[in-house]
């Protein structure tokens, strides 16, 4: 059984949605964790940094799941959002040192899941 066009499209959005998601998380727990070992000024920008992701993975949440779709200003403000978002994390890995792995490992083993979840459909 192949999955239909609309259940990749809204897994696909879902996949987006979540690795969006883990971003904030997981940077806001690095952030907050480095001002607990004085890493001065991370928690504000771990705070900045959960604000603008959480802001980008709303936005996404309400685009129609067929990114084929989105109009040039929903692709518009979608790159912008997630350009605000990626400048929050870069600045928040400045002030510890390196960008984290945990992002790519957790949103690797998403994307391997929703791999198999649709080859079972």
């Amino acid at each position: 059984m192949t999955a239909s066009v609309q259940m990749t499209n809204i897994l696909a959005l879902t996949q987006l949605i979540t690795n969006t998601e883990n971003f904030g998380l997981i940077y806001w727990g690095r952030g907050t964790n480095a001002n607990q070992n004085e890493k001065i000024g991370a928690n504000e920008v771990a705070n900045d940094c959960w604000a603008a992701t959480t802001f980008f993975e709303h936005y996404i949440s309400l685009l129609p799941p067929d990114r084929t779709t989105w109009t040039p200003e929903e692709n518009n403000v979608f790159t912008l959002l997630q350009n605000n978002a990626t400048a929050a994390q870069t600045k928040l890995d400045a002030i510890l040192g390196e960008a984290s792995q945990e992002i790519v490992r957790v949103n690797t083993n998403l994307a391997t899941f929703v791999t198999s979840l649709l080859a079972s459909l």
